[in-house]
This record gives C-alpha cells, structure tokens and sequence, in this order.
C-alpha cells in the first residue's frame, strides 16, 4: 500500500500517512551496530535509538532518541558514533539497522541528522519507509519469479522431493534475492554519495548480521 499510494490520490496517501504515524512509527527503532569489538571495557556501543516524536517544524521528519545509555559510558557512545558517521565507508557497510514492528533492514536512511552529543537521530520518516518497502517490493518481485521457475518442475518430482527442495529452494531464493537486493543498493549509494567511482565489494558481515536479527524478530512474538 506504501509504495503506490501517492499513486491513487493525494487524501489517500495522508490517510496511509497517518495510519503510519500512529500505529508503526511508534513501534520503529533504529540500532546503531556497536562495530568490531561491540564494547569498550564494560560498555556496550551498539545504541538503540526509539521514536520521540515527529519534528514540529517538518511533519516529515522523525526524532529518535535514545536514554538507555548511563552516564559513565555516554563519552565512549557519543565517540563511536561520532567515528560512525564521519567515515564513506557508513554507505559502504551500513550501520544502521531500521526495525519497524517485526521486520528489519539496513536500509538507506534520507536526510539523517544526527547528534552524537544528544544521543539524537532526526530522519525523513516518509523517506525511510519509502526506501524501505521498496526494497520488500524487490524481493517479493524476485519469489514470485522463483516460484513461477519452480512450478513447472513439480509434476516432474514425487510427493518427498517436492517438499524437501521446494522449502529448501525456497528458503535459498529468498536469501539470495536479499544478498542481491542489498549489494545493489550499496553500490548504487556508493557512487551517489561517495567520492569512490567504482565499488563491488558486498557487506556480507553487515548481511550475515542482519540476517540474525530478522530470523531472531520472526520467532519474536
């Protein structure tokens, strides 16, 4: 509904708008990855960053923020963040998670402001979304082409074959369309906001991890 409401009206797309204010953005996080080492002695960096609230000044712009960090380790979070975002290589290895309800991705995050001294993060929510069911649109375009492939081998297979390569065929389909959904996503944000001219390295620890916490979130209740 995300991605083709601005197609339909303009009513229709506020009203989307709102449903996403009230009932997702509350329920959306972003988590900044701790790095390498994921601590300094016995502080933890990743940061977990909840909605506040909409900006006053621009409705399209939501504030994260996070008060889970105690005060003796606030130096050390607000300097790892701060080493977070000033390096190109924050889009060529994105350290961002965005969770909305039970799903999570790495997505690009449009217009991101932060403040590493106030443990603050501004967003374009409307734009994260964008960005994000997008990228869920992709992948359901890559199974249904893995299904229509598939289905013409079925007669062709007994009863046990069909079970066991259709789930696990399918459950490699769905990794793979990720992995390519990502890696093209990157290196199409490399060459837009980057001075690097030509990038074809994949994130595969940045997958690996993201692939965890989505298996985790599915068995969340």
């Amino acid at each position: 509904m995300w991605t083709s409401c601005c197609e339909v009206s303009r009513d229709f797309k506020t009203a989307v708008e709102c449903v996403i204010i009230i009932k997702h953005l509350p329920k959306t996080l972003l988590r900044v990855k701790g790095g390498m080492r994921d601590t300094h002695g016995t502080v933890h960096l990743t940061t977990r960053f909840l909605f506040s609230s909409l900006d006053p000044e621009h409705r399209t712009r939501a504030i994260f923020r996070t008060d889970a960090v105690k005060e003796h380790a606030k130096p050390h979070v607000v300097k790892h963040l701060k080493s977070v975002f000033i390096h190109e290589a924050f889009i060529a290895q994105p350290q961002i998670i965005a969770r909305i309800r039970r799903f999570a991705n790495d997505t690009f995050l449009p217009d991101l402001e932060p403040d590493c001294d106030e443990l603050e993060m501004k967003v374009n929510w409307t734009r994260v979304f964008s960005e994000y069911f997008k990228e869920d649109k992709e992948h359901i375009r890559h199974m249904t082409v893995h299904v229509e492939q598939f289905n013409p081998k079925i007669l062709e297979m007994r009863e046990m074959d069909i079970l066991q390569r259709g789930l696990n065929g399918f459950a490699n389909a769905r990794e793979t369309a990720w992995r390519k959904i990502l890696t093209e996503r990157i290196i199409r944000n490399v060459l837009v906001h980057t001075h690097i001219e030509s990038w074809c390295d994949p994130d595969e620890q940045g997958f690996e991890e993201l692939q965890l916490i989505r298996d985790k979130l599915s068995y969340s209740d």
